[in-house]
């Protein structure tokens, strides 16, 4: 009987035991902190509650359309330990409040892409160059964005906040992101820091090509997004008594009029976070995990858990920043260098058309074009015209026979890569216009306009530089309304000759042209004239990295003179650089070799070998091996091998030499002497 009451006391202490394990929060510090502590927690909180702009767009849920997503969600995710970790930044320069979280979030989320993809080893963004020229626009180095900007009224721009948006609107200007080096965050705390226009644009080190804009609602796009790009930024509402200072974990479950007022990097997740561990509890576990702005003394070194409940997190729009090397393209031509990205033309139908025409800066390949969606899962047609009027983006010049097609799964902007480039002419006029299409709603064509947004953005537009339309046909010119936001990518061209021509002869009888590799072009023609007429004749076409061929098709005899000319394919043509200079070969006839020289009574007989391709032999004779050769005989024919010198003196002892000739296009071309015999 004892022995069962023991069992059963161990039993009662193991359950509960576990129960106590189990509703122990996760204690960052392995035990609640103090009030002292969590006044020194609090000391990194800035004081204001208006850091994000008007504007956030509104979350859109994206359905599953069959595009790329994991191939398998963990249940718990920290890209961290995935080697994608960057420094916690603090926002507040000498203890003063600014609104740039959401700068800090935008730098956060790209260097984490900057490293996950090997992009930048030690990544370090500065967050000082996004907020300034975010607020202080300059004219892109084209000037097509020159009269737009964004003014701060009286409100001090350190004050204004931002969002994504904001973000996205700025970076595809290719205004940064720079290097912290380049503009340090200390600079924050001069109320009169002025840099240089030429900053605004200059040492940009990558050049951002998409942005997703998705939910929170759609968590496993987001999970695939955090796994796929290192992390996604977010705007929520913080305040610090809906905050679990012992374990680091965020709850609010209650919304307010102000709405959001902070920004984070979302860099992971736990669907089994304990949902012990927030002030209020939440209906479930499971939580993401953010990397924040105040400092890593704030939190569990710089980072918090959120709730996947929480009542602004799990609605808010997350933003992606992906990037390529700043060396993509050479130019960036746009319009729209506002900042307010939620404006927009709706005809209320499925279709929507918009178009910008560009004037090219020197002689150019248009390799890609960018354009915003406001609609998810939108697909559009791409077409290039040249040859345009001045009230059209269309002409009956089309550079393409039919125009590209694809579809973009999520809201956002979005780079596309033309399947096949277009080159343009300094000076020339192009258009590049869009067709969008979705389905089940009205398409959205995104626009700049002159607007307030909670700080007021000017839009500059001319007559010719912007058009709408609603069936590809009719168009309106946006004129002074602001121009439609689409950009195009060329690299700049200079169709220069090709160096280094050289050509030999290999030891076939064939010509070997070689040249300097050029890898501006997409390829090379090789050219080449001769004796036997004027006209310059086409060798071969290759392709770039290919430096020589070998040209089997000569005849001996004969002079060749050879050129190469490079071309780059664009629009289904070639377009070529300036002819070089001819380099000049003479092919060789065939020699002949005396195999036999045999004294007769009457006769001295010779025997050579055939040469092939010749017209005849010339044969020599001297009376000592090194006087003078005279002409003694000519035999006119190819296939002779043999000959007697019936004239020859008994007494005498002769010599013999043999060259042959041929008889080509009106010339007489002659071989070397052979040896003496």
């Amino acid at each position: 009987m004892k022995k069962i009451k023991w069992v059963l006391i161990a039993i009662w202490i193991l359950t509960n035991s576990m129960t106590v394990y189990a509703d122990t929060p996760d204690y960052i510090l392995g035990r609640e902190m103090s009030e002292s502590e969590i006044l020194k927690q609090q000391q990194y909180e800035p004081d204001r509650d208006t850091y994000i702009s008007e504007g956030e767009l509104k979350a859109v849920p994206v359905a599953d359309n069959g595009l790329s997503r994991a191939v398998s969600l963990p249940s718990a995710y920290d890209a961290r330990k995935e080697g994608v970790k960057t420094e916690v930044k603090n926002q507040d320069y000498q203890s003063k409040s600014y609104g740039t979280c959401w700068s800090f979030a935008t730098c956060a989320v790209g260097e984490n892409y900057l490293v996950k993809k090997n992009i930048l080893s030690n990544a370090d963004l500065s967050e000082m160059h996004l907020t300034y020229y975010a607020y202080h626009r300059a004219a892109d180095p084209l000037g097509g964005t020159k009269g737009d900007y964004v003014s701060s009224n009286s409100t001090d721009y350190r004050l204004l906040g931002g969002n994504g948006s904001l973000s996205v609107s700025t970076l595809a200007q290719w205004i940064g992101p720079v290097s912290e080096e380049k503009m340090q965050y200390e600079n924050i705390a001069s109320s009169d820091f002025k840099p240089s226009e030429a900053l605004a644009y200059g040492d940009t080190i990558a050049h951002l090509q998409n942005s997703y804009w998705v939910s929170m609602e759609d968590t496993d796009t987001i999970k695939t997004f955090i796994k796929n790009y290192g992390s996604v930024q977010i705007s929520f509402r913080y305040l610090s008594s809906c905050y679990n200072y012992s374990t680091a974990a965020y709850y609010k479950n209650t919304t307010v009029k102000n709405g959001t007022n902070h920004a984070i990097c979302i860099v992971g997740w736990d669907d089994d976070y304990n949902a012990d561990n927030f002030k209020t509890r939440p209906s479930g576990n499971g939580a993401w995990l953010a990397k924040n702005s105040w400092g890593p003394g704030w939190g569990d070194n710089g980072y918090f858990w959120i709730s996947y409940d929480d009542v602004y997190t799990s609605s808010a729009m997350a933003y992606t920043f992906i990037y390529e090397s700043n060396d993509n393209y050479d130019n960036n031509y746009q319009y729209d260098g506002t900042a307010n990205l939620m404006h927009y033309a709706n005809y209320g139908t499925n279709d929507g058309w918009m178009a910008n025409v560009f004037t090219a800066d020197s002689d150019e390949v248009l390799k890609a074009v960018s354009f915003y969606t406001l609609n998810p899962s939108v697909n559009y047609q791409i077409q290039i015209y040249k040859g345009l009027d001045e009230n059209s983006p269309i002409s009956d010049s089309p550079c393409y026979v039919q125009p590209q097609e694809g579809s973009c799964e999520y809201m956002g902007y979005h780079t596309i890569q033309l399947s096949k480039t277009v080159y343009i002419d300094k000076g020339e006029k192009y258009s590049v216009v869009i067709k969008l299409n979705h389905e089940n709603e009205s398409v959205y064509i995104p626009t700049e306009a002159t607007e307030q947004v909670g700080f007021l953005v000017t839009a500059y537009s001319e007559p010719g530089q912007s058009f709408i339309g609603y069936d590809g046909e009719t168009w309106f010119d946006r004129e002074d309304n602001g121009n439609v936001r689409i950009k195009a990518f060329t690299d700049r061209v200079n169709l220069s000759y090709i160096q280094g021509i050289e050509v030999s002869l290999d030891n076939e009888g064939c010509v070997h042209v070689s040249w300097h590799d050029n890898e501006i072009y997409d390829g090379y023609t090789i050219y080449r004239f001769s004796d036997k007429g004027s006209d310059i004749e086409t060798v071969a076409n290759m392709p770039v990295g290919i430096d020589n061929i070998t040209d089997k098709e000569v005849e001996s005899g004969i002079s060749y003179h050879y050129t190469v000319k490079g071309y780059i394919e664009a629009g289904g043509k070639k377009y070529y650089g300036e002819t070089s200079y001819y380099r000049g070969i003479s092919i060789p006839i065939a020699n002949t070799v005396i195999t036999t020289k045999k004294a007769g009574k009457k006769s001295i007989k010779l025997k050579w070998e055939k040469a092939e391709g010749i017209s005849g032999y010339l044969i020599y004779r001297s009376e000592t091996e090194d006087g003078k050769y005279s002409l003694y005989r000519n035999i006119t024919t190819a296939d002779t091998t043999t000959w007697s010198d019936k004239n020859a003196n008994k007494k005498k002892n002769y010599h013999y030499k043999i060259k042959t000739y041929k008889f080509a296009y009106g010339k007489v071309i002659y071989g070397d002497e052979s040896e003496a015999a």
